[in-house]
This record gives C-alpha cells, structure tokens and sequence, in this order.
C-alpha cells in the first residue's frame, strides 16, 4: 500500500508541478470520518517524510 500511495503522490506532484508548497490528497467516505482521518493522518505523515513537501489529508464529508 505504501508504495501505491508514494507513487500516486510522486504522479500528483509532477502532474500540477513540483512547486506546489502542499501535496493535498482525500480519500473516499466509507468509513468514519475520525477513523478516516486518523488513518489518512499516517499516510501523509509517511508521504512527508519521503517525498519533503508538506502533505495535508483533507476529509471528504457525504
């Protein structure tokens, strides 16, 4: 999974240029929003530290 996920935000980055001081990324609501955000929260910590932009996980609300 985590490679999936550095690929899709390494894509994400060339795709709207390398200069973009944020890296936002959502997911699907099918859960909890708290579980959800708690997961999502992890990933973009990861996805900091391997790619060094900030990465900010915003919630998507049904």
């Amino acid at each position: 999974m985590r490679r999936i996920a550095l690929a899709a935000a390494a894509f994400a980055l060339f795709a709207q240029g390398a200069s973009a001081e944020t890296f936002h990324f959502t997911a699907i609501p099918d859960e909890d929003q708290a579980r959800l955000v708690e997961r999502f929260g992890k990933v973009a910590d990861y996805l900091e530290e391997r790619l060094g932009v900030e990465v900010e996980y915003v919630p998507v609300k049904s």
